[in-house]
């Protein structure tokens, strides 16, 4: 952290971000390519983003992201769609940072319509200053 950088490996799922004290996200799925351990000759490449103070890494499972809910299409009809990582940032954005996880797991099971999601939700929220 001294040199106020983070590296990571995207390897094809692009689940994490950061978010900034502004209120923006950048996402953090810059040089992957295929999930771990489908080719085993695939090269992935490390990238190396600048920390902003006060700037958090947000990293989620496939639990949040593919959480199904019931949302209702343009034309009125009830549609099955997934949380997304718009949700996870929708949910982040809603809340102060102290309630981040609290937040973030209240809302995908209020979009599923239940305490019982359909895969593990585990989150991981690191901060610095």
């Amino acid at each position: 952290l001294k040199a106020r950088t983070l590296t990571y490996v995207d390897c094809g799922h692009g689940w994490a971000c950061l978010k900034h004290p502004d209120g923006t996200f950048e996402g953090l799925d810059q040089g992957g390519g295929l999930p771990c351990a489908i080719d085993d000759e695939w090269g992935y490449t490390a990238v190396t983003v600048p920390l902003r103070p006060g700037s958090r890494a947000v990293i989620v499972s496939d639990g949040y992201v593919e959480q199904f809910g019931l949302t209702v299409d343009a034309a009125g009809k009830p549609a099955r769609e997934q949380f997304g990582m718009d949700g996870i940032k929708k949910a982040l954005s809603a809340n102060r940072a102290d309630d981040e996880l609290k937040a973030l797991l209240d809302a995908v099971v209020q979009y599923a319509g239940t305490p019982h999601l359909s895969d593990d939700a585990t989150a991981i929220i690191i901060r610095w200053d």
